[in-house]
């Protein structure tokens, strides 16, 4: 399993076996991912052209739409 998802899920309360099955809290463990994957859009804003900020925004937008409203 990926590093950063069982650092996630530690911080998150989380156990999750060698097999992929866990148990704690979930909806906790999901912000997490939620707010890394938002963090990591929102490091790449600036970086480059005016169409990728545009770009970049457009998938903040909807992270913040779908996950933080």
């Amino acid at each position: 399993m990926n590093e950063r998802i069982k650092l996630l899920a530690e911080q998150a309360g989380c156990s999750i076996d060698g097999m992929g099955y866990g148990e704690g809290n979930v909806e906790k463990f999901a912000e997490l991912i939620v707010n890394e994957c938002y963090n990591r859009a929102e490091m790449q804003y600036h970086h480059s052209s005016d169409e990728w900020d545009k770009g970049v925004m457009a998938v903040m937008n909807s992270i913040e739409e779908l996950f933080r409203s």
